[in-house]
């Protein structure tokens, strides 16, 4: 398979139960230019988890080099983490998401880790659906994984691959995802869903001489109205503190 960075995500859809009627999905991933090439060790050769964060370090660097890109390196981390999340949600009792994350926040592969991480959230639904975020590091690539299907044998039911920076909102319909709102990652930016939808709050002023400081804060609320997100609310908020040097 050939593999093409495009500045928005691509959409791999498969088949998931007809019950989960709705989930939507709110992702925010890395900036990531580029493209690389790697060579694949055997994972049977040493440790998995080893062999994991040596391919995360990888994916990272060669980004950031440029080369020609291949898919198996990053297939075979984004199975990886498939197992490693897939058996934390196949248990007889309610996922234990904290747990779970613990365990994939020891997978990290730099200290500090830059960028990397990879967080197991819970998506709306009935059954239940789940969704891993994973971002490879600083100007590597990033993916958001959904898992859905009967408690204790949910397994991956669809894919989004993502190569720059960007928010998106996504609805898992109960056949596949859709991509419904998307906008780049903005200057001191931070988002936060509720019942009611979500909120991204921004810098909208800089301060031309010190491009650091915020002089203005906004804070935006988005609604999914008639089968699509919309701005229902702007505010400004205040800017934070200059740091004290």
């Amino acid at each position: 398979m050939n593999w093409n960075v495009e500045r928005y995500p691509k959409i791999f859809p498969c088949t998931v139960p007809q019950a989960v009627k709705l989930a939507i999905l709110l992702a925010i991933v890395t900036l990531g230019a580029g493209v690389f090439t790697l060579s694949l060790r055997a994972q049977s050769a040493g440790d998995p988890a080893a062999e994991f964060r040596r391919l995360a370090q990888e994916l990272s660097a060669a980004r950031l080099a440029g080369g020609a890109e291949t898919a198996p390196p990053l297939e075979k981390a984004l199975s990886y983490l498939d197992t490693v999340a897939l058996a934390a949600l196949n248990v007889p009792a309610e996922p234990n998401l904290d747990a779970a994350n613990r365990a994939l926040d020891a997978l990290v592969s730099r200290n500090p880790p830059v960028g990397e991480n990879y967080r197991l959230v819970k998506l709306g639904g009935s059954p239940r659906a789940y969704a891993l975020a994973v971002n490879f590091g600083q100007g590597g690539p990033a993916a958001v994984r959904v898992y859905a299907g009967p408690p204790a044998h949910l397994a991956l039911a669809a894919r989004i691959d993502l190569s720059t920076g960007l928010f998106a909102a996504w609805r898992l319909d109960g056949q596949r995802l859709v991509a419904l709102w998307n906008s780049d990652l903005v200057q001191q930016s931070s988002y936060e869903s509720d019942g009611n939808g979500f909120h991204v709050a921004y810098c909208s002023k800089v301060d031309e001489d010190r491009p650091s400081q915020c002089l203005t804060m906004s804070r935006d609320a988005y609604q999914y109205q008639g089968g699509e997100w919309k701005r229902t609310e702007s505010a400004e908020i205040p800017a934070p503190k200059p740091t004290a040097k």
